[in-house]
């Protein structure tokens, strides 16, 4: 399903830079002692002192800027910086000052020094997702922490990163890393970070992640299988959209919420949006079906249970009752139909109705155009299903599952053009 989003390292690169291309122009200009800063974009000399550390910057001549992004406000024809409403240069009206310039040295990410995933054998044919949280050197942007999450959301491997060069700003705003998270660790080098991704990632794993090159580029490690969330979900040529946008998007979660993000939220949040985006996920804290999984009674009653013992309730509205062993006659279908307590699923889908019986039988109701959407949250529900059954040793009857559309007030003509889009998406 992933085939379609798969690009080299290379493309991924080209597509980035069509967004970077002037910043990454002035970073070619920088020299090993002559910059040019990111932040209020002064030129200036790199000094070091006797132990070979950057010196930082005098009172009087620090480093004055704005964190926030420029934007611009239609009501009154202006360019405002987010942090603080400022108007005018990044220098002017500056909102924070710091006492080193922040510049990247082009030689420092020299892709001949990267390693690859195609110089260890092996196999692996895996879906991972991939973040980092970076911090300031001397050198520009350096990795400071790497998570890696499977299909299912599990850690695959996590852990700090100790650049070999002193930190000059932790960027704790972004990275959620301190001095003293760092020191107490555990952490790695990015040597030995690298050894470690090359023994779980191989030439045929796929990885995930939001500008991925920019988190491989920190890693200094290059990879031909890859999926950038930025590319799968474009907004425009010239601005890409955030994954905090499109995880309150797609997934109805708020992320990078406060003070640091987290890296491993942020690589679970890549995965979910593209398993969104072939049909194969849809957050069931949406449906109301959390109960549902966590209660073995509602798919299997023992003989003498109670009432009270066997009852399941997903939601407000009364949701699905059982009561004795499997196969007793379930309620009438109106008593599952709560109405004003349903909530709505993705584009005003309503949740499914589960009827326990001797099988379960998953309605959703939805208009023409929600096809796709439906799809996707029956998609989840049967995974989860699945996944329950085979939890709890049961075996599900291939051969008696069936899929069916019930179609009101629509031709058959124009159903069929529907179904032929996304109806083979239904994983049955």
């Amino acid at each position: 399903m992933l085939q379609s989003f798969i690009r080299s390292h290379e493309q991924v690169d080209e597509h980035s830079d069509s967004f970077d291309r002037f910043i990454n122009e002035e970073r070619a200009k920088n020299t090993v002692k002559d910059r040019k800063c990111e932040r209020c974009e002064r030129k200036y000399k790199v000094e070091m002192d006797r132990d070979g550390n950057p010196k930082p910057l005098k009172k009087n001549k620090q480093c004055k800027y704005h964190p926030g992004r420029l934007r611009y406000n239609n009501y009154d024809d202006q360019d405002y910086y987010s942090c603080c409403n400022a108007t005018g240069s990044r220098s002017d009206n500056s909102c924070k000052s710091h006492n080193f310039h922040v510049s990247e040295y082009p030689g420092f990410f020299n892709k001949s020094e990267f390693v690859s995933t195609t110089e260890r054998s092996g196999t692996n044919k895996a879906v991972y997702a991939l973040d980092c949280e970076m911090c300031v050197t001397i050198n520009g942007y350096e990795c400071c922490r790497v998570s890696v999450v499977k299909e299912d959301y599990s850690i695959a491997y996590e852990t700090l990163v100790r650049p070999d060069d002193e930190i000059i700003d932790y960027v704790f705003n972004y990275s959620g890393i301190t001095k003293e998270i760092l020191e107490q660790g555990p952490s790695k080098s990015l040597k030995d970070v690298q050894n470690d991704l090359l023994e779980l990632i191989k030439e045929d794993t796929i990885l995930i992640g939001h500008s991925i090159g920019n988190d491989l580029k920190s890693l200094k490690l290059s990879h031909n299988k890859l999926v950038d969330t930025v590319i799968a979900f474009p907004y425009n040529s010239f601005k890409r959209n955030s994954l905090r946008w499109l995880a309150r998007k797609y997934l109805y979660e708020r992320i990078q919420i406060g003070y640091g993000h987290d890296s491993a939220v942020d690589a679970r949040t890549c995965m979910k949006l593209m398993q969104v985006k072939v049909g194969l996920y849809i957050d069931t804290r949406l449906l109301g079906w959390d109960e549902l999984y966590k209660k073995p009674e509602v798919l299997h009653h023992d003989d003498d249970a109670d009432e009270t013992e066997t009852r399941s309730k997903p939601d407000k509205d009364g949701g699905q009752s059982s009561e004795g062993q499997v196969g007793a006659e379930h309620r009438e279908a109106e008593d599952h139909r709560g109405g004003d307590q349903q909530r709505p699923v993705g584009r005003g889908i309503k949740k499914p109705e589960p009827f326990v019986k001797d099988d379960i039988q998953l309605y959703i109701n939805c208009k023409p155009e929600e096809l796709e959407c439906a799809i996707a949250v029956m998609n989840n529900i049967l995974c989860d299903v699945v996944a329950w059954s085979e939890t709890h040793g049961l075996k599900l009857n291939p051969r008696k599952t069936q899929r069916a559309f019930i179609v009101n007030r629509i031709g058959s003509g124009e159903f069929s053009e529907i179904l032929k889009t996304c109806g083979n998406r239904l994983i049955v």
